[in-house]
Formats: structure tokens, C-alpha cells, sequence
């Protein structure tokens, strides 16, 4: 299998270095230990939480058994217990951290409680907040996807293909509601703010690249929503 490794500063490797106990309107479903593998404790969590440094510092194809076991602090059996090869372990990792993110962007556009530019702005902090708490695993996850290995780990096109389908419906509604504008296409907008989304994930979890004091959910949003917005609806935010 060919080597994922893209996944420098494993300093940033934080949020994962111990086990884990197992806002406002518009982030109501972001809570601080909603995390794709918040509820993976113990022997199991461990073994994730090695494997996924591991890959990162090492790469996949350089990462053995052993080094995983011995990172968790078990024996081969327990790993095998859970996982029945090296490779499970990492369609395990992928595939539950994808089916996470896909169903968190799923809840928050099924809210009918929220309208389209507050979906927008949870649907950003999930993101950007789950990249600054786990950095690690949003690289590590991130090598997989552009690696050129999509159709041997995880089906990622069909993923965002949905994921894309979901906010291009979340837009239609912005513009049936009256807040975004009509001239641009809604499937337009929603492979915009993906693209947006995407960078600016990458740009939060490098410090050299980080600008200091700078609000990244909100600059996103205003960029996106100045552009986007219909001018009544901007003014009626004004006043």
C-alpha cells in the first residue's frame, strides 16, 4: 500500500496524547468532546490514537505492529482483538472519521430551527474547531484524500458529492429566505464555501501561517456572506 505521510508538526499531537472522558444557537451541535472518537476509551483508544501519530510521523507503509502496540501499551493480541490487520486499523480511522464529519454537516442542514446563514456559521466552527483540536488527524486524514488512494480507503468523491448536494440545498434555502443572492447558482456557492472551508482548515493548523488575533470563523463568514448576501438582507444586519 502506498505511504500516507503528510503529517509534519506532530507536536501538535495534543488532544490525543491521554484518553479522553468518554454556544449559541447556531452551534448547538458542536459540544468541546464531540470528536470522532470522543467515545473510543481504553486499550481501543489508545491503539487509534498511536496508529493515527504513528501514520503521521512515520507514514503508513513505515508504521508496523509492533510500534503501534508498543505506542498503546499493549500486545499484539489486544490489537488484533479489535482490528484484524494494520490495514483494518486504517480503514477504521478514515471511515469513522469521515462518517462523523458527514453526519455533523447532515444535522446541522437538517435543522429547521436554523436559517441558512447560521447553518453556515456552525458548519464552519465544526470544522475549524475540530482542526485546531486535532490537527494531527485532520492532516493524517487529509494525506488519505489527496494521496490518490480514494478508492482503496474510503469512497471520498461520493462523500463530497453528497456533502456538496447537502449545501447546495442549504443555499437554495438562503436564497428562497431572502439572504443570499439569485444570480449566482446554488451549486456555485456550495463548491465555493467547501473550497473556502478546506483552506481555511489548512491555514488554521499551521502557526506560520496564522494570523494572530485574527477571528478565521468570522472573516470566512463575512467574506463569503458579503458576496453572497442580497443588499437587503446586508442592511437589515446593520441596522
Amino acid at each position: 500500500m502506498e505511504s500516507i505521510n503528510t503529517c509534519a508538526h506532530s507536536g501538535l499531537y495534543e488532544s490525543y496524547a491521554t484518553d479522553r472522558d468518554g454556544g449559541n444557537h447556531a452551534v448547538q451541535h458542536f459540544q468541546e468532546h464531540d470528536q470522532a472518537f470522543a467515545e473510543e476509551t481504553g486499550a481501543k483508544g489508545r491503539i487509534i490514537r498511536g496508529a493515527i501519530r504513528l501514520f503521521c510521523e512515520r507514514g503508513y507503509a513505515a508504521t508496523s505492529v509492533r510500534e503501534i502496540v508498543a505506542a498503546a501499551g499493549v500486545t499484539k493480541p489486544v490489537l488484533y482483538y479489535y482490528f484484524e490487520s494494520k490495514e483494518a486499523l486504517l480503514h477504521y480511522i478514515i471511515k469513522q472519521t469521515m462518517d462523523y464529519y458527514r453526519a455533523k454537516v447532515y444535522a446541522i442542514i437538517t435543522d429547521a430551527s436554523l436559517d441558512a446563514v447560521e447553518k453556515l456559521r456552525a458548519i464552519t466552527r465544526m470544522y475549524l474547531e475540530n482542526a485546531r483540536r486535532d490537527p494531527v488527524l485532520v492532516r493524517f486524514v487529509n494525506s488519505a484524500i489527496y494521496s490518490g488512494m480514494h478508492a482503496e480507503v474510503y469512497d471520498f468523491t461520493s462523500n463530497q458529492k453528497e456533502i456538496h448536494r447537502w449545501l447546495t440545498a442549504m443555499f437554495r434555502q438562503g436564497q428562497e429566505e431572502g439572504l443570499f443572492r439569485k444570480d449566482v447558482a446554488s451549486p456555485a456557492m456550495a463548491g465555493h464555501f467547501l473550497a473556502m472551508v478546506n483552506m481555511t482548515v489548512g491555514v488554521s493548523m499551521h502557526e506560520s501561517l496564522r494570523l494572530k488575533n485574527i477571528p478565521f470563523e468570522e472573516n470566512l463568514l463575512k467574506i463569503l456572506l458579503d458576496g453572497t448576501r442580497t443588499e437587503a438582507a446586508r442592511e437589515e444586519v446593520v441596522s
